[in-house]
């Protein structure tokens, strides 16, 4: 996946929580644009939530490479 691709994704005006597929076979929810830094080559995800704040347990690394899709979640799964 292209840089611009995912940010044009976490864009905050237009932002919809989506699920992050990559190849080998590792899914990441994204339900907020301040979740995800994207660089050239790499993004960084913040997973598992501390107590319901913006505040992650862990950063991920994953090469934009590796990005299979980008899945929309539906509303009942963003919780």
């Amino acid at each position: 996946m292209r840089p611009n691709d995912l940010s044009k994704a976490l864009a905050p005006q237009s932002f919809r929580p989506f699920m992050l597929n990559m190849s080998n076979g590792e899914t990441y929810r994204v339900t907020h644009p301040e979740q995800v830094m994207v660089d050239r080559s790499v993004a960084v995800i913040g997973t598992g939530r501390l107590n319901g704040q913006r505040r992650y347990e862990r950063l991920v690394t994953c090469a934009l490479v590796h990005v299979v899709s980008l899945v929309p979640l539906e509303e009942t799964e963003v919780r």
